[in-house]
């Protein structure tokens, strides 16, 4: 097994209770798909190197899993 990160932003807009359930269903969704999730992580909002949407800050997300080694590319599109 080896370990992932995956980071997301989320629009400063979002509430904080919201990105709380957005994570649980990404980590609802990496249970389904065999992935052991270990951490979640709300960095909070933080200021972002260039404006995105003309948004200069977003709420970042940490989720942290172990799944096997080639079982990624299987869930991509």
């Amino acid at each position: 097994m080896r370990t992932y990160e995956v980071l997301f932003i989320l629009s400063p807009q979002v509430p904080e209770e919201e990105a709380a359930t957005l994570s649980t269903e990404f980590k609802a969704h990496r249970r389904r798909d065999r992935r052991e999730a270990h951490a979640r992580e709300a960095w909070g909002s933080r200021r972002l190197a260039y404006p995105i949407q003309k948004f200069n800050e977003g709420n970042y997300q940490l989720l942290v899993f172990e799944t096997e080694p080639g079982s990624m590319s299987s869930t991509a599109g």
